[in-house]
């Protein structure tokens, strides 16, 4: 009974982000005795990820590389009703088991004999399998251990709608990490910084945009006082510097307001990074292609650079090469789509 009630306090904190969730299913693993134990996310039906814990580093690798596509287990634990959880047999006899390349090639060599679970949670297209991998030598037929599962199926359901929710919030933030401009999230009534994404924290440390006493400036323009307006509105703050102040939405108990700010050199220096990350570009090559997302003429480059146009024209070369453009025109569009 102590170490259910571990266990349960375990989940409940990994839930209330206290702790890891590795750090509750280990506690769980070792409290059955198995071989490992964790979550897994599908989704539309197909292996969207997994938090599992204590099972053997090239299981895991071997399982998410190769073996999750053959995994018999797999859609017959989908079919299970939702909240209810079943040992291995229920899924798939013994002996079909023993048959498959999943069991004799992955599942074998790790001593790992069967499985508990079910599915914990549906959402849409969404959907949270749980699942224990008892030891080759465990004793019965793994119904024992469902009965003291069912115990832990709240806490487990709750851990799975807060890891889901996790998900969902880590995607939409690379989302909005690839946009090239910068994205702020302020609270509409008391102007505080909820979020941004990557570009928006560079235009903070840049000092493009300066919180000061929980107010927002940009470029000497107090945003705040807009926030509460309840209409969008585009700002021409200066040359090269534009912002956009969404109408507030309904966010938590309160309102929050999307800031968009395109700064041009930001914008500029952004894209060129990201070319050189994908196109494996040289410092010099990396700085022309700034300037050309700047609007710079090959003169103007030239003459800011002090070097001759033909020397200017051997990097426009490497550039095209490099980005499979077949002329400048389309290395201006390939590098504005970054």
């Amino acid at each position: 009974m102590g170490a259910e009630r571990r266990t349960v306090d375990a989940l409940v904190a990994a839930a209330d982000e206290e702790v890891a969730a590795e750090s509750a299913m280990e506690l769980l693993t070792a409290s059955f005795a198995a071989v490992g134990a964790g979550i897994t996310f599908w989704r539309g039906g197909q292996f969207a990820g997994q938090r599992w814990a204590a099972l053997p580093a090239k299981f895991e690798a071997d399982y998410v590389a190769t073996f999750h596509a053959g995994d018999p287990w797999k859609e017959e634990s989908q079919r299970v009703p939702t909240g209810k959880l079943v040992a291995s047999d229920h899924l798939l006899p013994r002996a079909e088991l023993e048959r498959t390349s999943f069991y004799n090639e992955l599942c074998r060599p790790h001593a790992i004999g069967d499985l508990c679970g079910g599915v914990l949670l549906r959402r849409g297209d969404d959907l949270v399998t749980f699942g224990m991998l008892r030891a080759a030598d465990a004793k019965g037929s793994g119904a024992r251990e469902v009965k003291d599962l069912l115990a832990l199926r709240p806490a487990l359901t709750r851990l799975a709608t807060r890891e889901l929710g996790r998900r969902d919030v880590r995607v939409a933030g690379l989302a909005v990490d690839s946009l090239s401009f910068g994205v702020l999230v302020l609270d509409a009534t008391t102007g505080a910084l909820l979020t941004a994404n990557g570009p928006g924290l560079r235009l903070l440390e840049r000092g493009v945009i300066c919180r000061t006493g929980g107010r927002t400036h940009v470029g000497g323009r107090d945003l705040t006082a807009l926030l509460v307006e309840g209409r969008p509105r585009a700002l021409a703050i200066a040359p090269g510097l534009r912002v956009v102040v969404h109408a507030a939405a309904p966010y938590g108990h309160g309102r929050a307001c999307v800031v968009h700010a395109h700064h041009l050199r930001s914008m500029a220096r952004e894209r060129a990074a990201r070319a050189t990350a994908l196109f494996a570009l040289s410092p010099r090559e990396a700085d022309v292609a700034e300037a050309l997302m700047l609007g710079w003429s090959t003169k103007e480059i030239a003459a800011r650079d002090r070097v001759a146009i033909s020397t200017l024209r051997t990097h426009l070369r490497s550039l095209l090469r490099k980005t499979g453009s077949d002329r400048l025109a389309t290395l201006h569009a390939l590098l504005s789509g970054l």
